[in-house]
């Protein structure tokens, strides 16, 4: 099984680190936060494809071809259009059943192992606080929309399958531009097949440096 990962982003919020560096290459107790959403991946999964774009060669060079026997074909996003679009750069090379994960996030591996037991799924984080995209579930945890009362927020974890591509991608408005999400548009594949949520045990974030902080302190002691 193939296994995508999206690292195109430029990671605004981080700098000044992400002002020479890509956002996946921040150190996270002292290991690139890439290499922990690598270590992350389930191991049925045979290759990996990563969407590059912003300081796409700092990349390449850090991890090279391939990741502990498993080879890593890079493709490159040109135009930082979201994650729908992010996604589609990958289509070319997908083959069935895939795992699609953020690479600026940090999983469980049982985590997304998990995910892969159902053909369209998506990985959540019950949270404190509601969130204007909180996902919105049956009882039986089938996905049925956004709510903002739902403190059930989308990790940037998926299985997907090559049908997905088949679908228009949803169209969303970030800061004046349009760019083309991959949540949305699973939300309306989820009108007509079923897309289960899954529950994560354990997932942090690295958007801004507050949340960099807490996990670098957090993995610091637990290597300790």
């Amino acid at each position: 099984m193939q296994a995508v990962i999206l690292a195109a982003g430029k990671g605004l919020r981080l700098r000044p680190f992400t002002e020479h560096h890509p956002k996946p290459l921040i150190p996270v107790a002292g290991k690139a936060l890439i290499e922990y959403t690598l270590e992350s991946l389930p191991d049925s999964i045979s290759e990996i494809i990563i969407v590059v774009g912003y300081l796409a060669n700092q990349i390449k060079d850090h991890l090279g071809d391939e990741w502990h026997g498993k080879p890593i074909k890079y493709v490159v996003q040109e135009t930082l259009q979201g994650t729908g679009d992010a996604l589609l750069q990958a289509k070319p090379l997908v083959e069935q059943n895939f795992l699609v994960v953020n690479g600026d996030d940090l999983y469980a591996k049982k985590d997304l192992t998990k995910l892969l037991e159902y053909p369209l799924s998506i990985l959540a984080w019950e949270s404190s606080i509601p969130y204007e995209y909180g996902l919105h579930t049956s009882e039986s945890m089938q996905l049925l929309g956004f709510d903002p009362k739902s403190a059930l927020l989308n990790c940037g974890a998926y299985h997907l399958t090559k049908d997905f591509f088949e679908e228009p991608l949803a169209e969303v408005t970030v800061h004046d531009k349009t760019e083309y999400s991959l949540p949305h548009t699973l939300v309306k594949i989820a009108e007509d097949k079923t897309v289960m949520v899954v529950r994560a045990t354990h997932w942090f974030p690295i958007g801004t440096p507050a949340q960099h902080q807490f996990a670098d302190e957090y993995y610091v002691k637990k290597f300790q």
